[in-house]
């Protein structure tokens, strides 16, 4: 089993002293952040408290993710809460700037890039696919580290992609139960 480091101190706490997992450490950075800081936070605190105790926006701020720039999810809302999982918040400003949707070019960088050798590409329609009853290559291979969407030239949101095509997926499979 391989464990992160905040989960084997959870892990450690919760049986040696009885103690419930309360707070995270959370990393605030990204080139959107006045004052970057590694804080430890209570579970439930909300992502506006947080950046405003960082010195708020530098600049435009783009987009915020919560759980870091590779596996880390957009967020629309500052009223989110902390939960135990998330290990980042990324303001995404400075020089960064909205992409809008675009056609794939079939480039095969988001092949080169995925470590399971998956086909990313592939996976924009896998949701249509699920819907009718088909399983589709990937969907359950994947583990959203985000390789293809960063290295995508085309600036395509693969991995959400992915992660409509797994939750369409689940849901066939428990209709199917």
């Amino acid at each position: 089993m391989v464990q992160n480091v905040a989960t084997a101190i959870a892990c450690l706490d919760a049986i040696r002293n009885g103690k419930p997992v309360i707070e995270r450490v959370l990393t605030v950075s990204g080139l959107g952040i006045k004052t970057p800081k590694n804080l430890r936070v209570p579970i439930g605190t909300s992502v506006e408290d947080i950046l405003a105790h960082c010195g708020g926006y530098n600049g435009d701020v783009v987009k915020i993710l919560i759980g870091g720039p590779m596996m880390g999810r957009t967020i629309a809302d500052l009223d989110v809460a902390v939960t135990k999982a998330p290990a980042a918040c990324c303001p995404d400003g400075g020089g960064n700037q909205h992409h809008p949707l675009s056609a794939c070019i079939s480039c095969g960088e988001c092949i080169d890039a995925c470590p399971m050798g998956l086909e990313p590409t592939a996976c924009r329609n896998t949701w249509r696919l699920v819907a009718v009853g088909d399983r589709a290559f990937g969907i359950k291979e994947c583990f959203e580290c985000g390789c293809c969407s960063w290295s995508c030239p085309s600036h395509r949101p693969l991995v959400q992609f992915m992660q409509v095509a797994k939750a369409a997926y689940r849901r066939h499979e428990r209709k199917a139960k």
